[in-house]
Protein backbone atom coordinates (compact mmCIF):
# COMPACT_ATOMS: atom_id res chain seq x y z
CA UNK A 1 0.00 0.00 0.00
CA UNK A 2 1.15 3.40 -0.67
CA UNK A 3 1.66 6.34 1.26
CA UNK A 4 0.18 9.69 1.25
CA UNK A 5 3.74 10.83 0.28
CA UNK A 6 4.14 8.59 -2.53
CA UNK A 7 0.60 9.14 -3.48
CA UNK A 8 1.38 13.17 -3.27
CA UNK A 9 4.85 12.80 -5.34
CA UNK A 10 3.13 11.11 -7.62
CA UNK A 11 0.67 13.70 -8.20
CA UNK A 12 3.22 16.23 -8.59
CA UNK A 13 5.11 14.14 -10.95
CA UNK A 14 1.93 14.02 -12.82
CA UNK A 15 1.25 17.24 -12.80
CA UNK A 16 4.66 18.60 -14.22
CA UNK A 17 4.72 15.78 -16.51
CA UNK A 18 1.14 17.40 -17.82
CA UNK A 19 2.29 20.83 -17.98
CA UNK A 20 5.71 19.71 -20.00
CA UNK A 21 3.72 18.42 -22.69
CA UNK A 22 0.93 20.86 -22.69
CA UNK A 23 0.39 21.46 -26.44
CA UNK A 24 0.26 24.76 -28.92
CA UNK A 25 -2.79 26.92 -28.50
CA UNK A 26 -4.08 27.98 -31.17
CA UNK A 27 -6.73 31.09 -31.63
CA UNK A 28 -8.02 32.36 -35.66
CA UNK A 29 -9.85 35.37 -36.16
CA UNK A 30 -11.60 35.76 -40.07
CA UNK A 31 -11.23 33.72 -42.84
CA UNK A 32 -7.96 32.43 -43.93
CA UNK A 33 -8.10 33.82 -47.49
CA UNK A 34 -6.34 31.94 -50.55
CA UNK A 35 -2.53 32.55 -50.50
CA UNK A 36 -2.06 30.92 -53.71
CA UNK A 37 -1.89 34.40 -55.33
CA UNK A 38 1.29 34.92 -53.38
CA UNK A 39 1.80 37.65 -50.70
CA UNK A 40 4.09 40.50 -49.97
CA UNK A 41 5.72 40.34 -46.38
CA UNK A 42 4.92 43.45 -44.57
CA UNK A 43 8.07 43.95 -42.41
CA UNK A 44 11.23 42.31 -41.35
CA UNK A 45 10.47 38.43 -40.31
CA UNK A 46 12.87 37.03 -41.94
CA UNK A 47 15.10 35.99 -38.71
CA UNK A 48 13.87 33.13 -36.01
CA UNK A 49 10.28 32.04 -36.26
CA UNK A 50 9.40 34.09 -38.90
CA UNK A 51 12.43 33.03 -41.13
CA UNK A 52 10.84 29.87 -40.61
CA UNK A 53 7.12 30.05 -40.65
CA UNK A 54 8.43 32.10 -44.63
CA UNK A 55 10.26 28.64 -45.30
CA UNK A 56 7.20 26.38 -44.58
CA UNK A 57 5.24 28.37 -46.41
CA UNK A 58 7.23 28.28 -49.27
CA UNK A 59 7.60 24.73 -48.88
CA UNK A 60 3.56 24.73 -49.29
CA UNK A 61 3.74 26.51 -52.77
CA UNK A 62 3.07 30.38 -51.28
CA UNK A 63 5.30 32.81 -53.11
CA UNK A 64 6.26 35.34 -50.46
CA UNK A 65 8.43 37.60 -52.56
CA UNK A 66 5.61 39.42 -54.55
CA UNK A 67 5.86 43.32 -54.05
CA UNK A 68 2.49 43.55 -56.36
CA UNK A 69 0.85 40.57 -54.27
CA UNK A 70 -2.80 41.50 -53.18
CA UNK A 71 -1.78 40.65 -49.69
CA UNK A 72 0.65 41.67 -47.02
CA UNK A 73 1.51 39.00 -44.78
CA UNK A 74 2.93 40.50 -41.42
CA UNK A 75 4.83 37.87 -38.78
CA UNK A 76 5.12 38.84 -34.99
CA UNK A 77 7.25 36.51 -32.35
CA UNK A 78 7.18 37.22 -28.79
CA UNK A 79 8.00 35.73 -25.51
CA UNK A 80 6.90 36.75 -22.20
CA UNK A 81 7.05 35.16 -18.14
CA UNK A 82 4.06 33.40 -17.49
CA UNK A 83 2.63 36.18 -14.66
CA UNK A 84 2.89 38.91 -17.33
CA UNK A 85 -0.48 39.09 -19.39
CA UNK A 86 -0.65 40.54 -23.03
CA UNK A 87 -3.32 42.23 -24.84
CA UNK A 88 -3.19 44.61 -27.99
CA UNK A 89 -3.14 48.58 -27.80
CA UNK A 90 -1.12 51.07 -26.66
CA UNK A 91 -2.96 50.80 -23.13
CA UNK A 92 -4.21 48.19 -20.74
CA UNK A 93 -7.81 47.79 -21.47
CA UNK A 94 -10.54 47.90 -18.52
CA UNK A 95 -12.70 45.35 -20.16
CA UNK A 96 -10.97 42.22 -18.96
CA UNK A 97 -12.40 40.22 -22.31
CA UNK A 98 -10.04 42.67 -24.24
CA UNK A 99 -6.80 40.82 -22.95
CA UNK A 100 -5.49 38.26 -25.33
CA UNK A 101 -3.91 36.77 -22.20
CA UNK A 102 -4.75 38.54 -18.57
CA UNK A 103 -1.84 38.59 -16.17
CA UNK A 104 -1.84 35.59 -13.82
CA UNK A 105 0.15 34.37 -11.12
CA UNK A 106 2.34 31.53 -11.49
CA UNK A 107 1.33 28.61 -10.02
CA UNK A 108 3.47 27.25 -7.45
CA UNK A 109 4.32 24.38 -9.65
CA UNK A 110 4.88 26.00 -12.77
CA UNK A 111 8.96 26.49 -13.10
CA UNK A 112 10.24 29.88 -12.60
CA UNK A 113 11.89 30.11 -15.74
CA UNK A 114 8.50 29.40 -17.60
CA UNK A 115 7.53 31.75 -20.54
CA UNK A 116 4.81 31.95 -22.78
CA UNK A 117 6.09 32.26 -26.54
CA UNK A 118 3.55 33.37 -29.33
CA UNK A 119 3.99 33.32 -32.95
CA UNK A 120 1.15 35.40 -34.89
CA UNK A 121 1.00 35.77 -38.97
CA UNK A 122 -1.42 38.80 -40.08
CA UNK A 123 -2.83 39.13 -43.60
CA UNK A 124 -3.74 42.12 -44.56
CA UNK A 125 -5.74 43.09 -47.73
CA UNK A 126 -3.03 45.75 -49.61
CA UNK A 127 -5.95 47.56 -51.37
CA UNK A 128 -7.57 48.96 -47.85
CA UNK A 129 -5.44 47.79 -45.50
CA UNK A 130 -7.81 46.18 -43.97
CA UNK A 131 -6.99 42.57 -41.45
CA UNK A 132 -8.65 39.82 -43.20
CA UNK A 133 -7.09 37.07 -40.98
CA UNK A 134 -5.36 36.63 -37.84
CA UNK A 135 -3.74 33.38 -36.51
CA UNK A 136 -2.11 33.47 -33.20
CA UNK A 137 -0.25 30.41 -31.42
CA UNK A 138 1.10 29.97 -27.69
CA UNK A 139 2.79 27.62 -26.05
CA UNK A 140 4.49 27.79 -22.71
CA UNK A 141 7.93 26.51 -21.91
CA UNK A 142 11.43 27.01 -21.36
CA UNK A 143 14.39 28.31 -23.40
CA UNK A 144 14.58 30.21 -26.88
CA UNK A 145 10.70 29.45 -28.45
CA UNK A 146 9.98 27.71 -25.43
CA UNK A 147 11.56 24.76 -27.22
CA UNK A 148 8.64 24.88 -29.13
CA UNK A 149 9.39 26.79 -32.11
CA UNK A 150 8.62 24.50 -34.59
CA UNK A 151 5.24 23.01 -32.99
CA UNK A 152 4.60 26.98 -33.20
CA UNK A 153 5.40 27.66 -37.04
CA UNK A 154 3.83 24.76 -37.68
CA UNK A 155 0.21 25.45 -36.11
CA UNK A 156 0.45 28.90 -37.88
CA UNK A 157 0.92 27.32 -40.78
CA UNK A 158 -2.02 25.32 -40.59
CA UNK A 159 -4.22 27.82 -39.77
CA UNK A 160 -3.04 30.12 -43.12
CA UNK A 161 -3.47 26.88 -45.36
CA UNK A 162 -6.40 25.92 -43.40
CA UNK A 163 -10.27 26.67 -43.94
CA UNK A 164 -9.92 30.05 -42.28
CA UNK A 165 -13.13 28.99 -40.01
CA UNK A 166 -13.48 31.25 -37.31
CA UNK A 167 -12.90 29.25 -34.15
CA UNK A 168 -11.96 31.88 -31.36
Amino acid sequence: MKTWRQVAGLAVVAALAGCATRGVDVAEQGAAPRLASGVALAGSAETGAGAALISKLREQGVETGRADAPLLLEIASGERPWPVGAYSGASAPDDPSAWLAPPSPRPWWAPKRARVCTLEARVIAAADGREAYRVRASALGRGEGCGRSEALVAAVAAGLAGSGADRR
